[in-house]
C-alpha cells in the first residue's frame, strides 16, 4: 500500500514539475512576444486604432528630416517627455527648412 502512495506521490511530482515546465515556457514566450512587440511595434509609436508613425511617414514618402519630425510630433504625449519631443521634432523641421535654402540658393546661382 505505501509503495502505491510512493508512486502516486511520484507522479504528482513529475506532473507539478512539468507543469511548472509549462509555465515557465510559457512566461519566457510572452517576454520574447513583448521584446519582439518593443522593438517591432512599440506602443509610443501607434495610435490608439493601431496606425504606426512609420506607416504615416512612408505613405507620405517623408524624408529623413520630415519623417522624424513627424515621429515625434506622433509620439510626444506618449512617453511622458512632450516638450523634448517636440523640441526635437522643431529641431528636425529647423534642418530641413535649412536644406531647402541651401538647395534653393544652388538652383539660383
Amino acid at each position: 500500500m505505501i509503495d502505491k502512495y510512493k508512486e502516486a506521490s511520484k507522479d504528482i511530482m513529475d506532473m507539478m514539475s512539468l507543469l511548472i515546465k509549462s509555465i515557465n515556457m510559457m512566461e519566457e514566450d510572452e517576454r520574447a512576444c513583448k521584446e519582439k512587440r518593443a522593438v517591432n511595434h512599440p506602443d509610443h509609436y501607434q495610435s490608439k486604432n493601431g496606425i504606426e508613425a512609420i506607416d504615416v511617414i512612408e505613405s507620405f514618402n517623408l524624408n529623413y528630416n520630415l519623417g522624424n519630425a513627424i515621429k515625434y510630433i506622433l509620439r510626444s504625449d506618449k512617453k511622458g517627455k512632450s516638450y523634448e519631443d517636440i523640441q526635437k521634432a522643431i529641431w528636425y523641421l529647423n534642418r530641413e527648412c535649412l536644406n531647402m535654402k541651401e538647395q534653393d540658393s544652388n538652383v539660383e546661382r
